[in-house]
């Protein structure tokens, strides 16, 4: 999705400087909602053994194993996501992106903004979308260790994975970017809250987007390295495209809703695939079996 690449140091510390708990808790928001509006259909028996496992008491609860294996995987697949968002940004995208803005501005003092901007709006397609392929098969290979499901790639395992990657890699982004939009509000408070709206939006159709990506990304994995290689290619492209409509706002080419309708319908065209090759049977083992 469009990222605003702020004027920032090199590093963690400056980001993280800037997160505050209003944003963490939007973004921790937008992308459990993403990765539930993905994974309703799943319909596995981890959801059904949820319910059981709440009900049951202290001594019974070691019958349930299973879905709670289901469960701590799931999570570790969506704070992978999150754990990833800040190095690929801070430590990878911020300073190539300098890098490269700084050499052009050297070879090519006089050209077209518009014209800088296309590699450097390429380069963030190169960082956002291999850093969440990096984490969906971190996810598959902690899931086939964990062993949390009877196969070593069960029906709908790696979609499922992916989803909670992209959606964890989401709700940081939004955490960071949020945190920055809640702190403009407050302290240029004549700016009034419906400046939120746009932030807020791009941030949902963002967490679609990546849960979406992520989960497409997975399920090609599955089946081969090189099917990856493909849907990755297209998602740098995508990015890219939106990107650098963000570039075109600023030159102020087009109008400011022209990248969120492009955006919305992008991302939740991928929600609608997505869901298409999500499919049931990421099922914990039965009770009591090793």
């Amino acid at each position: 999705m469009p990222a605003q690449v702020r004027t920032l140091d090199p590093g963690l510390v400056p980001i993280l400087k800037e997160l505050r708990l209003p944003g963490i808790l939007a973004g921790l928001l937008v992308g459990a909602t993403a990765a539930a509006a993905l994974l309703w259909r799943t319909r596995s028996r981890a959801w059904r053994g949820w319910t059981l496992v709440w009900a049951r008491t202290l001594a019974r609860m070691w019958t349930a194993v299973g879905p709670w294996r289901v469960a701590g995987t799931w999570a570790a697949a969506f704070l992978l996501g999150t754990a990833l968002f800040l190095p690929g940004m801070a430590l990878v995208q911020v300073p190539l992106l300098q890098a490269v803005s700084r050499w052009q501005a050297g070879l090519l003092p006089d050209a077209d903004p518009l014209v800088l901007s296309i590699l450097p709006v390429l380069l963030s397609g190169l960082v956002h979308e291999p850093v969440k392929l990096a984490g969906v098969v971190a996810a598959l290979r902690l899931s086939s260790w964990l062993d949390a499901c009877r196969t070593s790639l069960s029906p709908g395992r790696g979609p499922v994975l992916g989803t909670l990657v992209g959606a964890g890699y989401a709700a940081m982004q939004a955490a960071w970017l949020l945190s920055v939009a809640f702190s403009t509000i407050s302290t240029h408070r004549q700016l009034g809250l419906l400046s939120l709206a746009v932030p807020v939006w791009e941030r949902v159709t963002a967490a679609f987007y990546h849960a979406g990506s992520a989960a497409v990304l997975a399920w090609a994995w599955t089946r081969s390295p090189a099917a990856a290689l493909t849907i990755l290619g297209i998602s740098v492209g995508l990015h890219a495209l939106l990107s650098y409509t963000q570039v075109l706002v600023g030159a102020g080419t087009i109008g400011l809703w022209l990248p969120e309708v492009l955006a919305t319908l992008l991302a939740f065209g991928l929600v609608g695939y997505s869901l298409a090759v999500v499919r049931p049977g990421f099922s914990p083992p039965a009770a009591g079996a090793s």
